[in-house]
């Protein structure tokens, strides 16, 4: 589990960085620059984003189920099934 989150930890790490680089890129004075960097780290962070939020969804979804609440079941316990249940570990 920890190692699981501290991956998810990278993957958001590497969303902030090329988000700034992004930035950084459509910022530039260069107009190649800004096209082909602009578009290279937007794309790589768009990618990364998607893998960050999917992933720590199915965190959430591994390490905390919904789990059904259990049934208080009552089983009457007659003396013919219990004398049933000692014939039988007999044999």
């Amino acid at each position: 589990m920890i190692g699981n989150i501290l991956i998810l930890l990278v993957v958001i790490g590497l969303v902030v960085l090329f988000g700034w680089l992004t930035y950084r890129a459509v910022r530039a004075k260069k107009l190649w620059v800004k096209i082909v960097g602009g578009l290279l780290a937007g794309l790589v962070m768009l990618v990364l984003t998607a893998v960050a939020f999917f992933g720590g969804k199915e965190l959430v979804t591994v390490y905390s189920p919904n789990e059904m609440p259990v049934r208080d079941l009552q089983v009457a316990g007659t003396p013919e099934q219990v004398a049933r249940r000692r014939v039988s570990r007999q044999s």
